[in-house]
């Protein structure tokens, strides 16, 4: 138990920064939630690439698969999993390539905000492929190490937005 927490019975982990590609990113966040008989994880920053935080625009055919049940575009899981999110303040940034059409690049960030975008680069698929995307990598890495990130503090519209 100690290897994963203060070891103080304060039912956090050890404060973390997470990097997450598609639906790990909503596993991060859920892990971030408090509830009972649990520990939480103790997020500090989050950066999400492609993750459906609104619903991936795939996942509205129909599934048994309850994880993509749970990925839908208003589907309870994600309804309750913003409604939770003020329970544990964490900085989240989200990221996005265009052409993303498994998750939709308005689905990227949470309700209100717009992810940071980059177009996608030839011949390499948009979701799959964008946490190898050095231009992603790149601003993560400077924001982890508290220097200047490459993307501007104002997010920049989605395109057709």
């Amino acid at each position: 138990d100690a290897q994963f927490g203060p070891g103080d019975n304060s039912g956090l982990t050890v404060a973390v920064d997470a990097v997450a590609l598609s639906m790990g990113g909503l596993v991060c966040r859920y892990a971030a939630v408090d509830l009972p008989g649990r520990r939480r994880l103790n997020l500090q920053r989050l950066y999400t690439v492609g993750t459906p935080h609104r619903g991936a625009a795939w996942g509205t055919r129909w599934s048994l698969d309850r994880l993509v049940r749970d990925m839908k575009i208003n589907s309870p899981f994600l309804v309750e999993l913003e409604a939770s999110r003020g329970d544990a303040p964490y900085e989240l940034v989200s990221y996005v390539r265009l052409g993303d059409g498994i998750v939709g690049e308005e689905n990227a960030a949470p309700p209100g905000e717009t992810p940071i975008w980059v177009d996608n680069l030839p011949g390499s698929r948009a979701h799959a492929n964008a946490l190898h995307d050095p231009r992603i990598r790149a601003d993560i890495l400077l924001r982890l190490r508290g220097l200047e990130p490459l993307a501007q503090p104002e997010r920049v519209p989605l395109p057709g937005d």
